[in-house]
C-alpha cells in the first residue's frame, strides 16, 4: 500500500529552502544599495514621508529609485551629503507647518498681551467735583479758520 501525498504536503526541507529562499528575496529587496539606505535615513530624519508611488514607480530599478528618493530631498532644499544641522532645521520647519496646519490665523492676535487683571478690577479714577459757580470751558475757534477754498 502506497501513500500518496496532496500537492500541499510537500516534504518539510523543501518548504523550509522555499520559505528561506522568499525571506532573503524580501531582505535584499528591502535593504537595497548603501545609497538607497543613506537616502531613506536622510528622509526619515528631516520627518519626509516617501509616497508608495515612488517605490510603485521605481519597480525594482535601484537607479530609478536614488532618482526619485534624491528629488524628494531636493524639494525640501537636501541632498545626500546634507549635514546633520541642515537635516534638523527640515524637519523642525515641518514639525511647525504640521503643527499650524489646523490653526485658524483670524485668531490670532499681534498687539501684544492683554492688559493684566489687576488693572482691570482697579476702579476707573473719578476726577474732583467741579465748584457750582464753574461753568463747562469750550474752546474758542482760531479766528484764522476761514471757510473759504484758498
Amino acid at each position: 500500500m502506497t501513500l500518496m501525498l496532496a500537492p500541499s504536503d510537500e516534504a518539510p526541507a523543501a518548504k523550509k529552502a522555499k520559505r528561506d529562499a522568499n525571506v532573503a528575496s524580501v531582505a535584499a529587496a528591502k535593504s537595497g544599495s548603501s545609497r538607497t539606505t543613506l537616502l531613506k535615513s536622510l528622509l526619515k530624519q528631516a520627518a519626509i514621508p516617501v509616497p508608495p508611488t515612488i517605490y510603485k514607480t521605481a519597480a525594482g530599478d535601484e537607479a530609478a529609485l536614488c532618482v526619485a528618493l534624491e528629488a524628494l530631498l531636493a524639494r525640501e532644499g537636501l541632498s545626500a551629503g546634507s549635514d546633520a544641522r541642515a537635516v534638523e532645521k527640515v524637519r523642525r520647519r515641518r514639525e511647525l507647518a504640521k503643527d499650524l496646519d489646523g490653526i485658524d490665523a483670524k485668531n490670532i492676535v499681534d498687539d501684544g498681551r492683554r492688559p493684566s487683571r489687576a488693572t482691570a478690577l482697579r476702579p476707573p479714577v473719578v476726577p474732583a467735583a467741579l465748584p457750582k459757580s464753574a461753568a463747562p470751558v469750550q474752546p474758542a475757534a482760531p479766528e484764522d479758520w476761514d471757510d473759504d477754498d484758498d
